[in-house]
């Protein structure tokens, strides 16, 4: 495993509380502010826009070193009666700079807290994978965005000679709208018991169940939209299979094939599978045809376990309960035509000012939003009920 670098915890301090030439808010000043209006939100403008003082290779550091102390360790630094298990370095550094402000419990926690759920989001998280482009909250101005999506085929270059002036075409456009006025919300499954009696490695494992749970749920609503396919232009190529499974071939239109087919007819060449476990396990791998004969999709799965590809597309794995349903839902699509998503929010820490107190009332949420952009080049597939 690659040793990331590290930083000692006295030149975090220092590092995050520095302030450039133009009086920029340095992070640590930035989270204790917004830790005063009780939140700790990471991709607010002034936290990116403070962080982008600090050189590239610290950042890195930075976190790395976040990242390698684990969490129920700092909530123990921070706790009298626990503070004696943890080393002498990290307690003496958390108890000196909390009250400060500098770099200590008040800010390096909260860090600590989004880090842990970010990475167990990202385990459940598909949304990026599935579309042509995620964007952040600095490219979203305000609660909704209108997006223009030309029809296809508008795009025509013409014929002309050398000097002539070029025509003025007319490019036919459909409007799609990105709203991002829901909030999606979860509470830390943390009872005060928890914190009373110190159990903090019980408690980390509740912020990162809240961060699993956040990226089934953006999923969740990445796919819904994708298999729905009901914004830009065109028609999606739903399939249905005539078995209570999904199948890669068969002798009519009911199958991941035929899906395939469908999408290069109208002029998209399928690059993405969104598919379960379930559904390959159980049904695909057992598929027979001139490819994927059963005996050779078994003994390569058996030997090399899931395959990344299939039919020539990037399979996306995903057991979300939408797709995973009694009638499993698959869609093959072209990712760079299919789905665009934004979020102007991810994993705001609400109701939180204090790193420990006010853990049981902390609320996690965000703002996400998807469109599609070109349908014809999305097949959506469900199993036979």
């Amino acid at each position: 495993m690659e040793l990331k670098e590290t930083m000692p915890l006295q030149e975090i301090a220092e590092k995050i509380n520095y302030k450039d030439e133009n009086r920029t808010p340095s992070p640590a000043n930035v989270i204790m502010e917004q830790l005063n209006h009780r939140h700790f939100d990471p991709y607010e403008f002034d936290a990116i826009a403070a962080w982008q003082n600090i050189p590239r290779d610290d950042r890195d550091k930075f976190f790395n070193t976040v990242r390698s102390i684990p969490l129920a360790d700092m909530l123990r630094a921070t706790n009298p009666r626990t503070a004696s298990q943890v080393s002498p370095h990290l307690k003496e550094f958390l108890a000196s700079s909390g009250t400060s402000g500098i770099a200590g419990a008040y800010y390096l926690i909260p860090v600590k807290l989004w880090d842990q759920m970010q990475t167990e989001a990202v385990q459940t998280d598909i949304t990026a994978a599935i579309s042509k482009q995620l964007l952040g909250p600095e490219s979203i101005p305000g609660t909704t965005m209108k997006v223009d999506i030309a029809v296809d085929g508008q795009y025509i270059f013409n014929d002309s000679t050398s000097g002539a002036i070029a025509p003025t075409e007319t490019i036919q456009t459909t409007q799609a709208t990105l709203d991002f006025s829901p909030v999606y919300t979860i509470n830390f499954r943390i009872g005060n018991d928890l914190l009373e009696d110190s159990l903090f490695d019980l408690v980390s494992l509740h912020v990162s169940e809240a961060g699993r749970q956040a990226g089934e749920k953006a999923s969740t609503l990445a796919a819904t939209v994708l298999y729905t396919a009901t914004d830009g232009d065109g028609t999606a190529n739903q399939i249905t299979s005539d078995q209570a499974y999904t199948e890669w071939a068969t002798d009519g239109s009911h199958a991941i094939e035929d899906a395939l087919n469908l999408n290069i007819v109208d002029g998209y060449v399928s690059d993405t599978l969104l598919l379960t476990h379930k559904a390959f396990l159980y049904n695909l791998k057992g598929t027979t045809g001139a490819q994927y004969a059963e005996a050779s999709v078994n003994d390569s799965w058996i030997t090399g376990g899931y395959p990344t590809q299939l039919g020539g597309m990037n399979i996306v794995w995903s057991d979300i309960d939408y797709l995973n349903a009694a009638a499993a839902k698959a869609v093959v699509f072209t990712k760079e035509y299919a789905l665009l998503s934004g979020r102007k929010r991810w994993l705001r820490i609400e109701n939180y000012s204090e790193p420990v107190k006010d853990l049981t009332g902390a609320v996690i949420s965000f703002r996400q939003d998807s469109i599609t952009l070109y349908n014809d080049a999305i097949a959506p597939y469900v199993e036979g009920s």
